[in-house]
Formats: structure tokens, C-alpha cells, sequence
């Protein structure tokens, strides 16, 4: 051991006291130098991390912007009138956060896929149903495409509770529910009901009460770890869950399968006796059928029709609310 350190003594007895000072505290300075490199270096990281989850929160916000154009066009294809959101204005908008975000988050070839298929949905002509069906099918493209661009811009591995929650509620509940509550309205308002209508508004029926329940948990988590951002959630989260309840109100007897809801909600025995009254829509509705419900919250007696109980005005809004709550680290500067 002697013999390795030799040289190293030998050069030590040679040099004179100030430079042997010198000499020690360059080598203080290693350690220090490597721990700011690595210091540095995760900042960077951190704030690449951030910059991808901002980048996946604009084109997921976008997304939904052509997700509600999509849905408005399904309705209004049903109901032989004009969309009031058009698709394609808003895929010109998904176009421009394309060219500025495609590469980073490897979205190039399913954007062109998904291009392709809205202009064939807009071009179709053919009967309702099977514009439905095509329309259906493009919504369920752009929820799957949402699910990416959140896998490939590491906003699903957030490890914050409150932000993780909100970005699972703002990608995976949201829009799904506002695509089921749309399509439920849609098979409830048809003029003669086809074979399997009643089917489909029971599946539909259970996802919606499933997906509401979900979004509610979320919140809750969220407000936990996050009381201000509780507060923020409280009123945008209570106007969707009415919007949600306000169909549920319409569905046919035997067909909604709302559980009991959160105080302020209707009851069970209150949604079945409005239920009931389903078939008695020529007289007014029981006062005792809203308790305490929002004035915005209309009777189940009055005509079924998607327009009146479309959600996506309640829950876009809702969605570009939110976003940027969504992305962590928010304190880290854009560059280092």
C-alpha cells in the first residue's frame, strides 16, 4: 500500500506548504464539481420532464377540441341540422399543435391516420345509423389517440397525487363520459327505438353512473393532497355530475342505474319516482322530483332530445379548466 501512495508522498515533501494547499483543495473540488454536474443535470431533466407534460397537455386539450366537434357532428347528423362546433376548424387547431409537438411525442403517423378518417366521416353519406356508427368509431380513435399522447408525454407517470388524479380525471374520465352520455342521449331520442336500444342505454346507463363514481374518487384524492385545488374542483366537478344526472333522470324505467348519490343529489326513490313520471311527461313534473337541485337541473318530464342534456359544453370548459392544473414541478424555470 506504502509503494502505491509513494510517488504522491514524494511529490507532497518537494512542494512547499502554499502549494501543498493548493494542490489539497483541488482535490476538494472534485467531489464538488461532480455533485453540481449531477446536480444540474437532474434539474434539466426535471424541467424536460415538465415541458413534455405541458406539450402533452396542449394536444390532449386540442384532442378534446376535435373529440366535442365530433360528438356535436354525430348529433346534429341525427337531428338533420348544422353542427355548431365544426371538426374540421377544430382539427385545423389539432393540426397546428401537431407540427409543434408531433416529433416529441411520436403522434406523427397516428395523426395522419386519424386526418384520413375525419375526412372520410365528414364526407360519408348513408343512413343514420351508419353515420352514427362511423362517427362512434372515429370518438373511440380520438379517446385511444388522448390515452397516447398521455402515455408518450409522461403525464401518466406524474408521481403527485393531486396532479396525478386531475390528469387521470381530465384524460381518462372526462372525455369518455361526455362521448357515453352523448351516445346515450342520442339511442334515447331516437323517434322508434331499434332492436337493442335498451340494451345499449343499460350498458351505457351502468358506465356512466361507473365513470361519475370514478371522477368523483379522483377528486376526492385530489383535494386530499390539495385543498385549494379541492376548492377549484368543487363547483366545475358538481356541475358534470348534474349534467350526468340529468340524463340518467330521462332514461326509461329499469333502464338508469344510478346508485345513491352525494348530499344535494337525488335519491334513489327520488330517480324512480321521476322515472315513473316518465310516461306522464303531459303533466308538470313533482315538485318533489328536485329537491334542492340547481334551477339548471330540468324535469325529466320534458322532451327528450340530445340537445337538451349535451354535456360537452359543461365538461369542455371543465377540461381547458383544468389542464393546466395537471403538470408538476410548475416552480422549475423553462431552462437552466
Amino acid at each position: 500500500m506504502k509503494k502505491l501512495f509513494l510517488p504522491a508522498i514524494k511529490l507532497m515533501k518537494r512542494l512547499s506548504y502554499s502549494r501543498k494547499m493548493l494542490v489539497a483543495g483541488l482535490f476538494f473540488c472534485v467531489p464538488i464539481a461532480l455533485l453540481a454536474y449531477f446536480l444540474v443535470n437532474n434539474i434539466r431533466e426535471q424541467v424536460h420532464f415538465s415541458a413534455k407534460e405541458r406539450s402533452g397537455v396542449r394536444y390532449a386539450v386540442a384532442l378534446d377540441g376535435v373529440l366535442a366537434g365530433v360528438l356535436e357532428s354525430r348529433n346534429a347528423v341525427a337531428g338533420g341540422e348544422a353542427p355548431s362546433v365544426s371538426p374540421e376548424k377544430a382539427l385545423a387547431e389539432l393540426e397546428k399543435v401537431e407540427e409543434l409537438f408531433g416529433r416529441e411525442l411520436a403522434t406523427g403517423e397516428r395523426f395522419q391516420g386519424l386526418k384520413a378518417k375525419l375526412g372520410e366521416t365528414v364526407r360519408a353519406h348513408g343512413t343514420p345509423g351508419q353515420s352514427f356508427a362511423v362517427h362512434t368509431a372515429l370518438a373511440d380513435d380520438l379517446l385511444d389517440m388522448t390515452v397516447l399522447v398521455a402515455d408518450n408525454s409522461n403525464l401518466t407517470l406524474d408521481p403527485d397525487i393531486d396532479s396525478y388524479y386531475l390528469m387521470d380525471s381530465v384524460i381518462t374520465k372526462l372525455p369518455p363520459l361526455a362521448e357515453t352520455i352523448s351516445r346515450a342521449a342520442l339511442i334515447a331520442s331516437r323517434p322508434s327505438a331499434l332492436p337493442g336500444d335498451r340494451t345499449d342505454l343499460i350498458v351505457l346507463s351502468g358506465k356512466i353512473t361507473n365513470l361519475v363514481e370514478a371522477l368523483n374518487k379522483n377528486m376526492r384524492a385530489a383535494g386530499g393532497a390539495n385543498p385549494a385545488l379541492g376548492e377549484r374542483l368543487k363547483k366545475p366537478l358538481q356541475e358534470v355530475e348534474f349534467a350526468a344526472t340529468k340524463l340518467t333522470l330521462r332514461l326509461p324505467p329499469g333502464v338508469s342505474s344510478a346508485r345513491a348519490a352525494r348530499p344535494g343529489m337525488p335519491s334513489s326513490r327520488q330517480r324512480t319516482s321521476c322515472q315513473r313520471s316518465w310516461t306522464g311527461c303531459s303533466r308538470p313534473a313533482s315538485p318533489g322530483c328536485k329537491p334542492g337541485w340547481p334551477s339548471t337541473l330540468p324535469s325529466p318530464c320534458l322532451p327528450f332530445s340530445s340537445e337538451s342534456i349535451s354535456i360537452w359544453p359543461v365538461i369542455f370548459p371543465c377540461v381547458k379548466g383544468l389542464a393546466p392544473c395537471m403538470t408538476r414541478r410548475a416552480r422549475f424555470p423553462t431552462a437552466i
